[in-house]
């Protein structure tokens, strides 16, 4: 009883000295949780879609096991998901999973395919069924119904169902003549019969086994809405300049209850609360308040000097390293989560000189890399992760990228040190857009701007390039900074039009070095009187030679003009004896005239620079897309634009100046190469997975998944090369698939051999893809597989090569032929050969498998697979050539190879099989090593950071696993990256293997706290449960002994895809001061939509299609949501929930004038002009939109006549107005815009609303920012919309992520206020007025709806000056702003009108958002953002 007696005693003395405060025990949290706009969704069915991730195979395999579930919890089904996959997956890819499952990773992936699924049973009799299937467009409840549907298919015609990318098809069942798509959910008795039915009938190739996620809806309803986690919330602590709380109480019961989360840290100034509860029961409430007690005199907010502050941040650096290790991650996100408060007892604490003085020693070496004082970055085994693009998706999505990586690295013998050193090795390109140096005779040049008297009065300096030019203009600089070359057959429609683009921009002395390379074909000798192409070369070459380049084009450009299509080599021999005689047509005409050399050499050129299509456009060396349109000067412009940023870089660093030669300096840069070839240089080009374990012989091929079929594959694979040394390994592997019997095959076998023959890096194989039955048993490919299989590769790459030979044409089609060819070679074993060809057939049958179904080539096409990249699929007019041989050669090396050589030498091999040579082993090693390293995203990996870690820096190491995650992190922990970096590295801990080393890296003497704000990140390492089963939903931000009397205000820190709003909150969120409150104060946000962000251009002329409008819904509500695109980039968002959507153009002006031509990142529907955007995950998605203005259409501007287009669906989320009955909006009615944040000025604005629709006798629409809204206020203007007889429309925008971000609330609601009226509101929106919520209105407000503005896109209200008194405060009468304004007035934002058609054709918004970006990069710039900018 003692301790109890004294524990007492403690706190009565307590209670004596602060009696007041503690009279009142209430605990008074702050907490935050967030649900996504779904229900929560089966783990059974999330964990099914982790493995699809994995591979198709691993999905179904898993589906196997996962219908015999029968699962009653959500606990259940875990645990049944978890049991299933343990043999699945590597010890690293389970821990993943269950990280993932703790952030809901594939919810949304399951939650997609429930839309699709209600989407289809919108007119469907399904509804009622719990599992149903799709056979010809009509829907199955019963198998015996679906096994009668299924043999009625057979016999008759069939309806292909719409399959989507994102689809579980069975494997190896896209040939089958009817198709089954499944809708049900994983566990279920009916899905068990229902898979039980298809699988054997799908392995039977009869039926395309198609299956998608679904629940009843009844079920699904039942569920709670999913609980989300990976996001942060700040409290950042407000100004109390003026009055913004408001004083109305809140009603009784509306305060919510607090979350059951809790706060983890029960430890105040060495007292374990915790443990004391335990041990003395008793005492709790007690030991709660001196807990309190303790905690408020302990984290008191008393403001600090300006010396206690100087060295706050190695303080706490100091605290951090002084504790325990185990405690170590804790303690720093508790410090940088808090610091206002911890700021004072930080103060206190002493830093010892070591820690100082390594911290400043390893600060010197990290500015070295870019890192300054103060800075916080994160690597993952040597990847610098941006943080504030980082979030947990993203992260999982690159750990499982990197376990994938590390696993089959690891498989291949790669381990420890080993692993790490190769995982630095890139094997991506850092350079940007390859291109092709033009440098040759071939090329005739029509003008020089560095020598020609035309350009005599244009600007000699190259400094000129640092100033600006109207849009649509280049520089007028007497230099070649632009060298652009048409490569062109003069015959062909598309290269007519760029001819003539090029005549044009010689006339308008367009800035730019004209080049042309005329590729008329042909062949060798031609009859130019037959050849229209080679007569009119031969005329420009004629011409070019006796009266210049102008002239030869100019004569070019007329004979067009006065020629129509297809052009006739009579018509060209006609118009040259018109103009110069007979005599010197005939000579022109002649076979052996000299000037058909231009041709025979353009044609040459061309061929040896790969460039392959014509017509194209090349300037300095990067081949580039050209409208072939009207306007191909514009396009050309446009393109060259592109390519200034750089250069004037270059110019401004004095990299390039007056003397410098820019030819040589263009064609020399590192990513312009001697040969073109987009396949090698594709850096999205597809990666196979050659790192899997070879399968038991005893298993068929036919039933092997793709990664099994491709290690069975390699296993029994033979090459051909220079040499027969044993040890010299081939860091370069081309798998050639082609059809062996094809004259473009043959030659490509030829031109790789070649290749292999000369080069001793390079080795080569070669696989058939017959093209008809009659080549699937040609004996010339069973004659080239079987001479790898059974001759050493020197030997096979001298007898293959001499197979190919067009000369051994009549001998290779024969077993005697070809041995009458092959005993010329030497060293040729026959005997070896005859055993090999007699058991050939198998594997010509693994190879068209192969090829088949991982390769995914069809019959007419052919690949090189280079170390698993697939350059293809090739035509036969793009197949290799000896030089694209070469050039994959010098590329690779010159990439990874020489590099990946050195690192792996050190490997040790397995045991070699028979026969293996020491370098077949190790080449297949850096064959597997290579594309293991493909998979990894192109990021640049930093090693040999060489840090001090002894005084500055802890290390903690956890997991045990074969292998594990390399985290390193430098950290300034008082900063808000440290806020989110703290507890993301405290997660991973207890995720998986990680080696985590942390350095401290404060910045010193501060002048002020580095972080005002209060912050929580809600990230857990796993799913936690409660008793019943069900998915535990604590999962809150909670902040506990907060001080009570400072103000905060909150906001959601989510990922950039993420729209979310509060949906429940009884006190204000923008003004929470805890000493104003009774109870806790509890906040549920909402995840509202995913936003799909993209980019639209006109595919004419590439340039940003602004005005033009977006619609995005589902057959059954199709215009669901709307956007308009910027002029920046031609931008825009659209808001979605996942599944997938039909993206089209809006309805009206939009459709009448443009169609969509191409998308990436959604699929163009050409029929009925659509894209389908698939959303099923967390990160949004981003897409890349071109439309092409229709015909007759091509004048016309989107902008033009839109208060004309009707509004036919939603505008953003409309809350209570009626679309369903909306009318075309006409000038009779006010628009009104306003933002109101807190209960406050929510009460201000309601007082404005109402004395705005009594001032004013014609209709009025009030237009409100939902994003900042309480749900309150949503709640209740529905009923005052009613009550006043006015209209309203809530809009939502999120902030571009391209757009200099603001971080406080304040600054982000006045941003929202100017940068975004172009795009907030539909273009049937003439005008509209801004009206701030604190303002009171007292006229009609249709004077300002009939201002007339001048031609002026919009109109603010002047300060006035009537009180001279109060000139001190008048900031603009002095300084910048007077200097600046030069006498003009100062205008406020209070109240502004806005013709939102002017400034949409001013692209006000646009320039507003440039002004904007360019000057909110200095913190000082644009104190009141919202008004500052407009004047």
């Amino acid at each position: 009883m003692a301790p109890s007696v004294g524990l007492v005693a403690v706190v009565l003395a307590v209670g004596l000295v602060r009696s007041t405060s503690l009279a009142s025990d209430g605990v008074k949290p702050i907490t935050a949780v967030l649900d996504a706009n779904w229900r929560s969704t089966p783990l059974l069915l999330e964990i099914s879609e982790f493995m699809a991730a994995e591979s198709n195979a691993s999905f179904w395999s898993f589906v196997d096991g996962a219908v015999g579930v029968d699962a009653t919890t959500d606990k259940a089904e875990y645990d049944a998901g978890m049991a299933i996959v343990k043999d699945m997956l590597s010890q690293l890819d389970a821990d993943l999973l269950r990280f993932a499952l703790s952030v809901r990773f594939h919810s949304p992936a399951v939650q997609a395919f429930q839309q699709v699924a209600l989407e289809h049973l919108h007119d469907s009799s399904a509804k009622a069924c719990e599992t149903f299937a799709t056979v010809n467009g009509k829907d199955y409840c019963s198998v015996s119904e679906l096994k009668a549907a299924l043999e009625e298919a057979t016999t008759g015609e069939t309806v292909a169902p719409l399959v989507y990318d994102f689809d579980h098809v069975f494997p190896f069942t896209f040939g089958a003549p009817v198709s089954a798509v499944v809708y049900g959910r994983l566990g279920t008795a009916s899905l068990r019969e229902f898979h039980a039915l298809l699988k054997p009938l799908a392995e039977a190739g009869k039926v395309r086994y198609v299956l998608r996620h679904y629940v009843q809806e009844s079920v699904l309803q039942a569920r709670e809405r999913l609980r989300m986690s990976g996001y942060g919330v700040e409290l950042a602590i407000k100004s109390t300049e003026y009055k913004a709380v408001d004083d109305s109480a809140v009603k009784e019961g509306d305060a919510g209850t607090p979350s059951m989360a809790k706060d983890d840290e029960d430890e105040v100034e060495g007292f374990l609360f915790g443990i004391l509860k335990k041990r003395f029961p008793d005492q709790v409430d007690d030991l709660r308040k001196l807990r309190a007690h303790m905690v408020e005199s302990t984290n008191t907010m008393a403001p600090l000097k300006v010396w206690q502050l100087q060295d706050l941040a190695f303080q706490a650096s100091q605290r951090i390293l002084t504790s325990e290790p185990t405690d170590a991650m804790r303690i720093m996100r508790d410090i940088s989560q808090n610091i206002p408060m911890l700021a004072r007892s930080l103060s206190k604490t002493r830093v010892s000189h070591d820690v100082r003085s390594e911290i400043i020693s390893n600060q010197k070496v990290l500015q070295n890399y870019g890192i300054d004082s103060g800075s916080s970055v994160f690597f993952v085994n040597g990847m610098l992760l941006r943080l504030d693009a980082m979030d947990p998706f993203r992260l999982i999505a690159l750990l499982k990228s990197e376990a994938k990586a590390m696993y089959g690295l690891s498989t291949i013998g790669i381990t420890g040190a080993d692993l790490q050193r190769t995982l630095a090795v890139s094997v991506h390109s850092a350079q940007g857009k390859f291109g092709v140096d033009m440098r040759g005779d071939a090329v005739q040049y029509v003008n020089n701007v560095e020598n020609d008297q035309e350009y005599h009065s244009f600007s000699p300096y190259l400094q000129q390039m640092l100033y600006g030019v109207p849009e649509g203009h280049l520089r007028r600089i007497r230099k070649n900074i632009f060298n652009v070359i048409f490569c062109v057959n003069p015959v062909e429609e598309q290269s007519i039009r760029l001819l003539q683009g090029a005549h044009d921009m010689i006339n308008d002395l367009t800035p730019v070095r004209i080049g042309l390379l005329f590729v008329a074909g042909g062949g060798g000798d031609v009859d130019a009187k037959q050849h229209a192409g080679a007569a009119l070369t031969r005329v420009y070459k004629y011409v070019q030679s006796n009266q210049g380049g102008r002239a030869a084009l100019k004569w070019l450009a007329n004979f067009y003009q006065n020629h129509e299509l297809p052009i006739e080599a009579s018509a060209v021999y006609t118009q040259v004896v018109s103009e110069f005689g007979e005599d010197d047509a005939n000579e022109l005409f002649a076979e052996d005239a000299e000037e058909d050399k231009m041709r025979r050499l353009g044609n040459r050129f061309f061929q040896r620079k790969g460039l392959v299509a014509l017509p194209r456009v090349v300037i300095n060396g990067q081949i580039v897309e050209v409208s072939t349109g009207k306007d191909v000067r514009k396009s050309v412009i446009e393109a060259c634009d592109g390519m200034t940023q750089p250069l004037q870089q270059k110019v401004y660093m004095g990299e390039i100046n007056d003397w410098t030669n820019l030819e040589e300096r263009f064609y020399t840069r590192d990513n312009i190469k001697k040969r073109y070839n987009g396949f090698i240089f594709d850096k999205d080009a597809p990666v196979l997975t050659l790192t899997a374990a070879e399968p038991e012989a005893s298993l068929s091929s036919s039933q092997l998944p793709g990664d099994q079929l491709t290690a069975r594959l390699i296993s029994r694979l033979h090459y051909a090369h220079t040499s027969d040394s044993e040890s010299e390994a081939r860091v370069i592997t081309a798998m050639v698939a082609t059809d062996l019997t094809s004259a473009h095959g043959q030659a490509m076998v030829a031109a790789a051999l070649k290749q292999a023959q000369r080069d001793v890096h390079l080795r080569a194989t070669f696989l058939h893809n017959p093209s008809s039955d009659a080549s699937r048993g040609a004996f010339v490919a069973k004659a080239t597989v079987s001479i790898l299989r059974s001759q050493t590769p020197s030997v096979a790459a001298q007898c293959i090569a001499s197979l190919m030979e067009p000369a051994a044409s009549a001998e290779r089609d024969s077993h005697d032929g070809f041995l009458r060819l092959a005993k010329g070679v030497m060293g040729f074993d026959v005997a070896a050969f005859e055993a090999a060809v007699a058991n050939v057939d198998e594997e010509l049958a693994l190879h068209a498998q192969f090829i088949s179904q991982v390769v995914k080539l069809s019959a007419d096409q052919s690949a090189v697979i280079a170390n698993g990249k697939v350059l293809g699929p090739l035509t036969e007019e793009t197949v290799f050539i000896a030089e694209d041989f070469l050039l994959l050669q010098e590329f690779d090396m010159g990439l990874y190879a020489e590099k990946l050589l050195a690192e792996l030498k050190s490997v040790v091999l397995p045991a070699l099989a028979d026969g293996e040579t020491e370098s077949h082993a190790r080449s297949n090693l850096i064959m597997k090593a290579v594309s293991a390293l493909r998979t990894l995203p192109q990021r640049q990996r930093y090693t040999g950071l060489e840090l001090k870690k002894e005084h500055s820096a802890m290390h903690l190491q956890t997991g045990g696993g074969q292998f594990s995650f390399e985290i390193l992190a430098v950290i300034d922990p008082l900063t808000q990256s440290a806020q989110r970096l703290a507890p993301l590295l405290q997660v991973l801990q207890n995720v998986t293997s990680v080696d985590v080393t942390v350095f401290m890296n404060p910045r010193g003497k501060l002048s002020e706290l580095p972080v005002k704000r209060f912050y929580r990140y809600v990230l857990e390492p796993s799913l936690t449960f409660m008793p019943n089963g069900a998915v535990s939903g604590a999962v809150a931000a909670v902040f506990s002994d907060l001080p009570e009397s400072v103000l905060l205000t909150m906001k959601m820190d989510v990922p950039q895809s993420w729209m979310v709003e509060v949906v429940r909150a009884a006190y204000d969120l923008d003004n929470i001061r805890l000493a104003d409150v009774e109870q806790a104060v509890v906040s549920n946000f909402q995840l509202i939509s995913i936003v799909i962000e993209g980019h639209c251009s006109d595919t004419e002329t590439g340039a940003p299609t602004r005005g033009v409008q977006f619609v995005l819904g589902t057959a059954s509500l199709p215009d669901r949501v709307d956007t308009i695109v910027m002029a920046n980039m031609g931008y825009f968002q659209l808001k979605a929930s996942p599944g997938a959507w039909g993206l089209r153009l809006r309805n009206g002006r939009s459709q009448d004038i443009f169609q969509i031509e191409e998308t990436t990142g959604a699929e163009v529907n050409k029929v009925d002009d659509s894209a389908l955007v698939i959303v099923n995950d967390f990160n949004g998605k981003f897409i890349e939109v071109s439309v092409r203005k229709r015909a007759g259409k091509e004048s016309e501007d989107v902008l033009e006549g839109g208060g004309e287009e009707e509004k036919t669906g939603f505008w953003g989320n409309v809350l209570g107005t009626g679309d369903e009955n909306y009318e075309a909006e006409t000038d009779d009615v006010i628009h009104v815009f306003s933002i109101a944040s807190g209960h406050l000025y929510e009460r201000f604005l309601r007082i404005m609303m109402l004395s705005v629709v009594k001032k004013t006798k014609t209709p009025v629409k009030f237009w409100f920012l939902q994003n900042f809204l309480s749900p309150q206020f949503k709640d209740f203007i529905p009923h005052m919309a009613k009550e006043y007889d006015f209209q309203y429309e809530l809009v939502q925008y999120k902030w571009p992520h391209w757009l200099h971000q603001q971080t406080e609330k304040q600054r982000i609601i006045w941003g929202y206020k100017i940068l975004f009226l172009d795009v907030l509101f539909p273009l049937n929106v003439k005008r509209i007025i801004y009206v701030d919520a604190d303002q009171t209105v007292r006229s009609d407000l249709k004077e300002l709806m009939d201002m007339d503005l001048g031609g002026a896109p919009y109109a603010y209200t002047p300060f006035c000056n009537s009180r001279p008194e109060m000139d001190g405060f008048r900031f603009w009468k002095s300084g910048y702003w007077a200097s600046h304004l030069s006498g003009l007035p100062y205008h406020i934002s209070a109240l502004y009108v806005v013709d939102l058609k002017r400034f949409r054709r001013l692209a006000a918004g646009d320039r507003l958002r440039g002004q904007y970006q360019g000057l909110s990069q200095d913190p000082n710039s644009l104190a009141n953002l919202d008004q500052d900018l407009p004047n």
